[in-house]
């Protein structure tokens, strides 16, 4: 899993910055950083809720971006690959409106 690389793509497809998503979900830009080059891991269910407020979207979402091919199964990979590219072409519909 890579939540952090989750969190950059929601904040760039939204076209925000660090210091403007920090200020809406009331943490620093310091912290938000950390968590997107993965200095800082876990952010706590309450940090994703704010930001997952602040993007418009539900907190699943960073988990199904935060998921990689090593995450999976090696019987269930196929489908892995299969959907992926499905998925990600949903979610950036989702987070785009």
């Amino acid at each position: 899993m890579n939540l952090s690389k989750a969190l950059q793509r929601v904040r760039f497809e939204k076209g925000m910055t660090q210091v403007e998503v920090a200020k809406k979900a009331k943490i620093t830009q310091t912290y938000l950083s950390q968590l997107e080059t993965n200095t800082k891991k876990d952010p706590s269910k309450t940090v994703l809720q704010k930001l997952a407020k602040v993007y418009g979207v539900p907190v699943v979402i960073f988990t199904f971006l935060a998921l990689e091919e090593t995450d999976v199964p090696p019987k269930n990979k196929h489908l892995y690959v299969a959907l992926k590219p499905i998925i990600d072409s949903m979610i950036s519909e989702l987070i785009k409106n």
